[in-house]
């Protein structure tokens, strides 16, 4: 969803000028005669009359064939005239000009002050509640309308995206997504679908400095899983325009945060914007929040995030897309129990495992990643890893299983070009959850 600059438009009708039929010129205190063809002008605007009439300070005269009558009160100028023009259309005018702001819709007006006569946003063709009201000019004022769905913000919307579809950060009403807990951008997401929101964090809540000390505004997701398997989040380089920051977890409260990812340059030499991937295992019909923040308070711009659910094996593997960046930038949170055994490494891995595939979305380069149990399980990680194939018949390229119980395994400068599989195993008989982060190379 792209922010539009408010917008409005007017109607091309003007106020209405008092016309009067009869002929003749009006001065105050003095007559006048017209021939029948002559014009004249009195000092309140420009005001017609034809045929003959002589008006004088507290007389009052008729036009030749009864097309319209004038009247004036006292010395000078004349204060009102009043024109009944053919069919009975009474025209009221004062000696200031035209009648437009004295709270009456009359002749061409479209409106006057509160008089509307009876037209609405709606009638007028918005979609959207909103309020109509009525130019200086007397013409309609539709900039307080709603107009959700024209892809410009307008009359107190939100944002307009130019559709109505929710979960992608504006609703079909073009009110805000995600700025709470209570009003979430909310997504249903099955295995093999691939959810992309386009939105900005502006508006949104302040991140809660529980991640990696972000502290800028961000905007709140909630996945509703339709299987059991790996959600993964990925806030893409291309699309993104500010410092961002990745936090997943089971609760929107800020407990129960399994995923923190920053992407940045260690080095301080490049500014990174995206580039952030979390992965966590999730259980059908059991709520997953994301949370994409600005890593800076105050800062606001555009992001694109993708969402994905797997199985974790190799007929469909955890997607974790590599851009350059930080040791903190991807991130993986995982469990092994009742995956099964896909693949065993040259170094062990006979328990159950999880199958990650590794795409480098640049030119091929060495990565590290590294496996380091959660406390509390009594599992003994094995991590080992194929380049281009995920089934074990095909060479491996890295295995290691080397520290023992609830140590940490990693692979070392692992190339990664099309697809890299990385398989986290473990020895027999051991289950439990994991942490596994991504080196990618440095910006």
């Amino acid at each position: 969803m792209t922010i539009l600059a408010l917008g409005g438009c007017s109607s091309d009708a003007d106020g209405v000028f008092g016309e009067s039929s009869g002929t003749g010129a009006t001065s105050g205190g003095e007559g006048g005669s017209g021939d029948g063809g002559s014009t004249g002008a009195s000092p309140s605007g420009p005001s017609s009359t034809t045929g003959t009439a002589s008006t004088t300070g507290g007389s009052s005269s008729s036009g030749e064939g009864g097309a319209g009558s004038t009247s004036s009160t006292g010395e000078g100028a004349a204060a009102s005239s009043t024109s009944s023009g053919e069919g009975g259309a009474t025209v009221s005018s004062s000696a200031s000009g035209p009648t437009c702001g004295d709270g009456a819709r009359n002749g061409a007006e479209d409106c006057d002050g509160a008089d509307l006569g009876g037209a609405t946003c709606n009638s007028l063709g918005f979609p959207g509640p909103g309020t109509l009201t009525c130019s200086d000019a007397c013409t309609f004022d539709p900039s307080g309308c709603n107009r959700c769905g024209n892809g410009e913000v307008n009359g107190g919307e939100d944002c307009d995206d130019g559709g109505n579809t929710p979960g992608d950060g504006c609703d079909a009403q073009c009110n805000f997504e995600g700025v709470t807990c209570a009003q979430p951008i909310s997504i249903l997401l099955d295995r093999g679908d691939l959810v992309s929101i386009a939105t900005t964090n502006a508006a949104g809540p302040e991140a809660p400095n529980e991640c990696l000390d972000a502290k800028g505004p961000g905007r709140i997701i909630e996945v509703m899983p339709q299987s059991d398997g790996f959600l993964t989040a990925w806030i893409r380089r291309d699309g993104t325009t500010f410092d961002s920051s990745l936090r997943m977890g089971y609760s929107c409260s800020g407990d129960n945060i399994f995923v923190c990812a920053d992407s940045f340059d260690p080095g301080s030499n490049d500014p990174v914007s995206g580039g952030e991937v979390g992965s966590m295992f999730v259980s059908e019909g059991q709520p997953a929040w994301v949370f994409v923040e600005a890593f800076a308070a105050g800062e606001e711009g555009d992001f694109v995030v993708e969402l994905t659910l797997s199985r974790g094996d190799c007929s469909e593997p955890v997607e974790l897309p590599i851009e350059r960046g930080s040791p903190q930038g991807i991130v993986a949170w995982g469990f092994n129990d009742g995956q099964g055994n896909d693949v065993v490494g040259s170094c062990g891995g006979n328990g159950e495992d999880v199958t990650y595939r590794l795409r480098n979305m640049g030119q091929a380069s060495p990565v590290d990643v590294v496996i380091t149990p959660v406390e509390g399980f009594s599992y003994n990680p094995v991590l080992h890893s194929r380049e281009g194939f995920c089934d074990e018949d095909f060479a491996e390229t890295e295995c290691s299983a080397t520290s023992g119980l609830g140590q940490s395994e990693q692979l070392v400068d692992l190339i990664v070009g099309v697809a890299t599989y990385v398989h986290a195993d473990a020895a027999q008989n051991s289950d439990g959850g994991w942490r596994m982060r991504v080196t990618p190379p440095q910006p």
